[in-house]
């Protein structure tokens, strides 16, 4: 995480070991999470959030998206995978 006190940007990345099946999955999740606007994005993903049986929301980075506003990119590089997010006021 850094912060630049001059033009107020923060960036952050956060990188961790997956198995390629992780990494593919995460990729179908991204797909949706940059979709579109995002408010209509995360309202989509809250929608299907309330159907699912799993006990999972898989609303974090679509969360992230809409409520940062922030620039996100996801990188795979072996079984290491990385989202960065820059965000600026």
């Amino acid at each position: 995480m850094s912060l630049s006190s001059k033009t107020g940007e923060i960036s952050i990345s956060v990188s961790n070991k997956a198995s390629k099946e992780a990494i593919d999955g995460l990729r179908a999740i991204w797909d949706t999470v940059m979709a579109g606007d995002p408010l209509e994005a995360y309202l989509k993903m809250m929608r299907e959030a309330a159907t699912r049986n799993d006990g999972k929301s898989q609303l974090g980075l679509v969360r992230i998206r809409y409520e940062t506003g922030g620039a996100m990119r996801l990188k795979a590089e072996g079984d290491v995978v990385t989202i960065d997010l820059e965000y600026s006021k």
